[in-house]
């Protein structure tokens, strides 16, 4: 269970640092902390309907390690947590050295954090007639196309209130105005031309090396 009413969550202010920056450095959940969190806990309707008391407590595991990582002088995160966490920079500490693991796949890891990727199924299941502009490495064009599809599929939803308010929250936030026509367009592949797996797009590159 995860919200203000959780009595198992803990917050960042809850813990704090012993020896900062050294090696034997600590971050801990201090007594008083836990005391409290444990009274709380007690007088959980659900904890009493089960007939448990305060020293069944302990903190949500995740949340706990999270904690420590983000009040730690030094942390380690797996990338999709360190990538989340970049929007908010106050969340997160300044640190003193970043060190990327395999970072030769950041770009990957980036796309596999804020792509989007649609199954050829899907695509003919809502909207059987519709094309893809392939627009190779134009970012903005993709943003355009993007827009479009949100479009398509609101309208099917009968959302068409929710369109209007989404371009002008665009507008409002990032100054966004969609263009009427794109000047430069590429290759049109519709939705029956898009492969379903891995292995499709595999087996499709090995047919067009052979040719």
């Amino acid at each position: 269970m995860e919200g203000p009413n959780c009595k198992y969550r803990t917050f960042l202010n809850d813990y704090s640092v012993l020896n900062a920056g050294k090696i034997d450095e600590k971050v801990l959940l201090g007594y008083e902390k836990r005391d409290y969190f444990k009274k709380q806990y007690s007088k959980w309707l659900h904890i009493k309907n089960l007939g448990l008391g305060a020293g069944q407590w302990s903190p949500c595991e995740y949340f706990n390690q999270l904690s420590k990582a983000m009040v730690a002088s030094h942390s380690i995160f797996n990338y999709s947590i360190f990538l989340s966490l970049l929007p908010n920079r106050n969340l997160l500490p300044a640190r003193h050295l970043l060190i990327l693991d395999e970072a030769h796949l950041v770009e990957t890891e980036i796309v596999k954090f804020r792509g989007l990727s649609i199954s050829k199924k899907r695509w003919k299941r809502y909207l059987e007639d519709f094309e893809i502009i392939d627009y190779g490495y134009d970012i903005d064009g993709w943003i355009e196309f993007l827009i479009e599809l949100e479009k398509k599929m609101l309208s099917l939803m009968g959302e068409n209130t929710l369109i209007k308010s989404l371009s002008e929250e665009r507008y409002t936030r990032y100054g966004h105005q969609t263009s009427l026509k794109r000047e430069r367009q590429k290759k049109i592949i519709s939705a029956s031309q898009l492969f379903d797996s891995d292995d499709d797009i595999t087996r499709g590159q090995i047919v067009k090396e052979n040719f």
